[in-house]
């Protein structure tokens, strides 16, 4: 009496695919000598989905103590290259009086890299398609960006572009990639776009807060 009937176990498919599934089990008779009977079921999105609803309220739980910009941005970073499996990536706001995109925080990339794409000017290829406001999932080489040997010599793979935007107004991007995968897993695109629509609250707030200390700043200074 003291068993479970109930187990949630992982396994793995034939095609490499990982997954949950949830086992009910029964002690029967079977020909007249004692057997279990077990009947089991596909819980995988099920547990997806509370993955999500977890990691969501993971991060809005840490967002919500942070009064820094850029703590409060490498959070974010954090958060999403943990759920995708990526292994490097960076934060982009837009700049208010030039428009353009100006890398803010940012791991797992060479010094060469991070100094050749630290500013996209608004007229930019890589501006115009943070602008258009739609999540890019795809290959770094099979981007519409010019490529110079610093970008080649760096060898991402996969990435994915997530623009930041609150009230209609675009904040800036998420950049994740990999040196080793060759796509995102459709699995968690979802939960990055969750995730960066609860960053977007959060950048909009602390760039609020911003703006008043500086406001109060200058006001003291008079």
């Amino acid at each position: 009496e003291e068993v479970p009937n109930t187990y949630q176990l992982r396994f793995l498919d034939k095609a490499g695919n990982k997954g949950w599934t949830e086992m009910s089990v029964a002690s029967i008779e079977w020909e007249g000598r004692p057997a279990t009977l077990a009947l089991m079921s596909d819980i995988t999105e099920r547990k997806w989905m509370e993955e999500i609803i977890r990691r969501q309220r993971d991060l809005a739980h840490r967002l919500s103590s942070v009064s820094d910009l850029h703590q409060g941005l490498c959070i974010c970073l954090e958060a999403a290259m943990d759920a995708s499996g990526m292994d490097c990536g960076g934060v982009y706001l837009v700049e208010k009086a030039s428009g353009g995109l100006r890398l803010v925080c940012h791991t797992g990339l060479s010094e060469d890299f991070v100094r050749s794409t630290s500013y996209y000017d608004i007229h930019s290829p890589s501006a115009q398609m943070v602008l258009a406001n739609e999540p890019i999932y795809t290959r770094h080489q099979a981007m519409n960006v010019p490529q110079n040997e610093v970008k080649r010599r760096e060898g991402l793979k996969a990435m994915a572009i997530i623009p930041f935007f609150h009230e209609g107004n675009i904040l800036g991007c998420l950049n994740i990639a990999s040196h080793a995968v060759d796509e995102v897993p459709g699995s968690t695109r979802e939960l990055l776009e969750l995730m960066c629509v609860e960053a977007s609250g959060a950048i909009a707030r602390l760039n609020a807060q911003v703006a008043l200390h500086n406001s109060e700043e200058r006001y003291r200074l008079l």
